[in-house]
């Protein structure tokens, strides 16, 4: 039970993120996203 619980908070955590990192990079052009800056960053600045 435990084990389940642990491996499906992961892939929530992991989803969540991917999904967020996606909905702020999609309103911005790539040319604007440098190596080594996070996204989120990017966008709130």
């Amino acid at each position: 039970m435990i084990p389940r619980a642990v491996n499906s908070v992961l892939w929530r955590i992991g989803v969540f993120y991917a999904g967020t990192v996606l909905l702020l990079a999609m309103p911005m052009p790539w040319s604007s996203y440098s190596k080594g800056v996070r996204p989120f960053v990017t966008v709130f600045s």
